[in-house]
């Protein structure tokens, strides 16, 4: 009660419930008044390629790493 923490949210029902995640976000700090709620910009998925890419493309990551995530925003359009 006396700590700040961030609570990543991550999940479908998380991501996609605007409602489901308020209503955990208020549950929880009543109980964690210093808890910093957060939801991932994207699936934890995206992040473990990222990861990968980094460890395989050297010098190339960035540009890697960029055409990854414009792939992604675009095939969830």
């Amino acid at each position: 009660t006396r700590e700040a923490y961030m609570m990543i949210g991550a999940g479908s029902v998380i991501m996609h419930s605007s409602i489901y995640w308020t209503r955990l976000c208020e549950q929880a700090q009543k109980f964690a008044p210093l808890l910093t709620p957060m939801r991932l910009a994207h699936p934890p998925v995206l992040g473990v390629a990222l990861i990968g890419l980094h460890r395989e493309q050297g010098p190339n990551y960035d540009q890697a790493a960029a055409k990854l995530l414009a792939t992604y925003k675009e095939i969830m359009k």
